[in-house]
């Protein structure tokens, strides 16, 4: 089988392979425009939609010119090999979250207290008119909570509200969330902190509140995550929790882990 035929390229595979090159350096620009804050999340999460849109077009007709050259012989081969290529890794991240629809619930804001959860005041004035609402979605959140992660439940320690806080500031710290506001408690008013926190790749925004509240003689934590923008979280939220309360377990000891 010859891979030329009077000089004829396969225009699906130089197109393959100009659609390709041109996601990459723009996925690029887009993540690091989102990360240092040049571009808003809307218009990222546009960009990104084009991207994978052209990356999907470039597979296929990467794919479509591979068959073409293996039937008719005509040139091509690199290009549409660079397209597939270079389409797949791209791709492979749409891919992974269409698989989590599969898996998690629809929730963009989880907390340790559905019935009354820490709130958000200072994250307020963070979101623009496009972002989420602040105030908690309710009792259908709740319940599909209730029903994907039940562990998730207040956290107390044995210590009271006063010393416990600088405590859970510092895990709050070093889960890497910039802290935006800090209000130690005082008598029986619970303390509160509310952090910004940012994903690894695309450094996507999201909003933490904790509260540190008088328990008896020892004290109780709630945090809640929330997404800023979207109807889903992919699980994040959660998993955000989960890894600051298994911090907050080894720097200090609960008397309880989760409700009494």
């Amino acid at each position: 089988m010859t891979n030329w035929i009077g000089g004829r390229m396969s225009r699906r595979a130089v197109w393959s392979h100009r659609l390709a090159r041109f996601a990459v350096p723009v996925l690029l620009v887009t993540a690091l425009a989102h990360r240092f804050a040049l571009i808003d999340t809307p218009t990222a999460l546009t960009l990104l939609a084009i991207i994978w849109a052209g990356s999907t077009v470039a597979l296929l007709l990467g794919l479509s010119a591979m068959r073409a050259i293996w039937r008719l012989g005509i040139a091509g081969t690199g290009r549409a090999f660079a397209g597939i290529v270079t389409t797949l890794p791209i791709l492979a991240v749409p891919l992974f979250f269409a698989g989590l629809l599969l898996r998690t619930p629809v929730l963009n804001d989880v907390t340790t207290d559905p019935a009354d959860p820490p709130q958000f005041a200072a994250a307020a004035s963070l979101r623009d008119s496009l972002a989420n609402a602040v105030a908690y979605p309710g009792a259908l959140a709740a319940e599909r909570q209730l029903q994907a992660y039940p562990e998730l439940r207040p956290f107390r320690l044995a210590m009271p509200a006063g010393e416990a806080f600088p405590i859970v500031a510092e895990v709050a710290r070093d889960q890497g969330w910039r802290v935006i506001a800090s209000e130690a408690p005082s008598g029986p008013e619970a303390g509160r902190i509310e952090a910004v926190a940012s994903t690894l790749l695309m450094a996507f925004r999201d909003d933490v509140a904790i509260r540190v509240a008088p328990d008896g003689e020892g004290s109780r934590i709630d945090i809640r995550s929330a997404s800023r923008y979207g109807s889903r979280d992919f699980g994040t939220n959660a998993s955000r929790i989960r890894s600051f309360l298994f911090a907050l377990r080894e720097r200090a000891a609960p008397t309880a882990g989760g409700e009494r």
